[in-house]
């Protein structure tokens, strides 16, 4: 084998060496189970194949610096130019370094013909030798460069495969990576709004609790009000269909006689007491109200043995006024108002002279459908309407210390007690409070003052800011009856506005054990609890309040106020 061939040989042992590293780096690179450290080291790693490839060409120019130096020296010596000497000093080639220096020549060259074997070839033998050894020196060159040139260009491709595989993974990478960075905005953002519409959800069902609580509250407002007025209504209708049937039976009384079942009413005794039928004219003309004032003026003048009987007692005006109207105007029928088992009450008495008495028992028995008909005298009557004790002598010297009387100021005869009284209530209902101190005081100049007028005057001198005075009558009147549940309860509010809520507490404990059903015992129980702090105690107060005053119309705006200070 020529050292051409040999060259050749190496060369292409070297070609295929290193194609099969450049086809093992582009595997690595396609290959799906590569993660991108791994691809971006092949990547870095990639300039290697073109030092390889380097040195492979600098073998190849050296390989073919090598066969032209012998070629030469080859030429030189067939020619006889240069002999022997001249084959051990191969001049450069290309810049390139002897062949001798570069290759060594294997041991399968054959030896160089001797001089006496060649001289007897002819010259073109040698020229044509020579033509072709030149030709396939030049082929060969031309071959290993070309080569050189392919794997040159191989392995420039291969890396920028892999340059462009390592950027594109790297541009996966960032995308991913922005795509990751978007996706945990956009779940942040979510969990924002999902916090934002948690907290929306429990606003709203905070609101709609507190709505469904004021429309429960308006409901019962509305309930209340319309039974208010459809008792108004009711008793409006009953009230006109009464007094409707009192003037037509006023007709008939006026007309005829009453039969012989109704007492003829001729007793000179009875002629005298024209208070009861003015009082029927009052009904008739003013209402009711008007004739209670009359009657009770008229009640007071009876002598205090006369007798009167007991046709009905209630706490509802309108009932009484009914039972009368039944009875009729030619009766010695009245309305007067007093105390019942502690609670106030309206009497439907009749008083007919004694001699007709007996006889006015049965007809109204008949008219009413009843057998009996209890009477009383008028002093029994009026301890039970109105009970009284002992009028202390220096509490009374004491309250008539405080001012001159009406009667004195005028100095005329003084007004009847019960009519003050009556008067003063209204104004105290009204909060005329001035009025009703004036109105109340000739009252203290009377014998057997009652509790009531203490009570009055106590809350008329609360209303109008004189709290020394208030507490005073009141005081007063708990001598007189200490059971009476108005007279500590204005106590205890006179205590709340000196700022005393230790006392106020105090006797509203102590009124609770009296009277356990009353709203107002438990609404002030609150409101001093509040003020001291208690506000557990206040609610529970509160709720009892709440709870005593549902549907109840007369406390309505209370209980607005009341709920607003449990919510709150």
């Amino acid at each position: 084998m020529s050292i051409i061939e040999q060259t050749l040989k190496r060369l292409e042992e070297d070609q295929k060496r290193d194609t099969d590293k450049a086809d093992g780096a582009k595997a690595d690179i396609n290959s799906p189970w590569k993660n991108n450290h791994y691809i971006a080291q092949q990547a870095d790693d990639s300039p290697g194949l073109a030092k390889y490839v380097i040195a492979f060409i600098s073998l190849i120019i050296v390989a073919v610096g090598a066969v032209s130096g012998l070629y030469y020296g080859y030429t030189k010596f067939i020619t006889g130019k240069g002999g022997a000497s001249s084959a051990k000093s191969v001049p450069m080639v290309d810049g390139l370094e002897p062949a001798s220096k570069a290759v060594k020549a294997p041991a399968a060259i054959a030896p160089v013909k001797s001089l006496s074997d060649t001289a007897g070839s002819t010259a073109g033998e040698e020229m044509a030798n020579s033509r072709r050894l030149a030709e396939e020196n030049q082929k060969a060159k031309e071959a290993g460069l070309a080569e050189a040139q392919r794997i040159m260009d191989e392995a420039r491709s291969a890396k920028e495969a892999a340059l462009a595989e390592v950027r594109l993974i790297e541009e996966k990478t960032r995308k991913a990576r922005e795509a990751g960075l978007a996706e945990a905005k956009q779940i942040a953002e979510s969990n924002r709004i999902a916090a934002q519409n948690l907290k929306a959800r429990e606003t709203a069902v905070a609101q709609a609790k507190e709505i469904a609580k004021e429309a429960t509250l308006a409901r019962e407002i509305a309930v209340a009000e319309a039974n208010r007025v459809a008792k108004e209504n009711r008793i409006a209708r009953e009230t006109a269909v009464a007094q409707a049937k009192v003037i037509e039976e006023q007709k008939a009384v006026k007309a005829k006689e009453l039969t012989a079942n109704i007492a003829p009413l001729k007793n000179k005794t009875w002629a005298e007491e024209s208070w009861m039928t003015n009082g029927w004219s009052e009904l008739n003309d003013n209402g009711i109200k008007s004739a209670l004032a009359v009657w009770e003026t008229g009640f007071k003048t009876l002598p205090d043995n006369r007798v009167a009987l007991v046709i009905a007692i209630s706490d509802s005006l309108s009932k009484v006024t009914k039972t009368i109207f039944n009875i009729g105007g030619g009766h010695a029928a009245f309305i007067v108002e007093g105390k019942h088992n502690g609670e106030d009450s309206y009497y439907l008495l009749s008083a007919p002279p004694p001699d007709l008495l007996r006889d006015e028992k049965n007809v109204i028995g008949n008219i009413l459908g009843r057998n009996s008909i209890l009477g009383n005298s008028k002093r029994k009557l009026l301890a039970r309407m109105n009970p009284v004790a002992k009028t202390m002598a220096t509490a009374k010297g004491e309250v008539r210390a405080k001012g001159v009387t009406l009667a004195e100021q005028s100095g005329g005869m003084p007004e009847d007690p019960a009519v003050l009284i009556n008067r003063g209530r209204h104004q105290v209902r009204v909060g005329s409070y001035k009025e009703a101190v004036n109105t109340l005081m000739p009252v203290f100049d009377s014998d057997n003052v009652g509790w009531e007028a203490y009570f009055l005057i106590g809350t008329a001198y609360l209303g109008s800011g004189n709290l020394e005075l208030s507490e005073k009558y009141l005081e007063l009147g708990l001598a007189i009856d200490g059971r009476r549940s108005g007279l500590w309860l204005q106590r205890a509010i006179v205590a709340q506005q000196k700022n005393d809520h230790d006392k106020a507490l105090e006797t509203l404990y102590y009124l609770k054990t009296i009277s356990p059903k009353m709203p107002e015992v438990y609404l002030n129980i609150g409101y001093s609890s509040d003020v001291l702090g208690k506000r557990k105690k206040a609610k529970e107060a509160y709720q009892s309040f709440l709870d005593l005053t549902e549907n109840n119309h007369a406390y309505l705006d209370i209980r607005k106020q009341v709920l607003k200070r449990i919510l709150n």
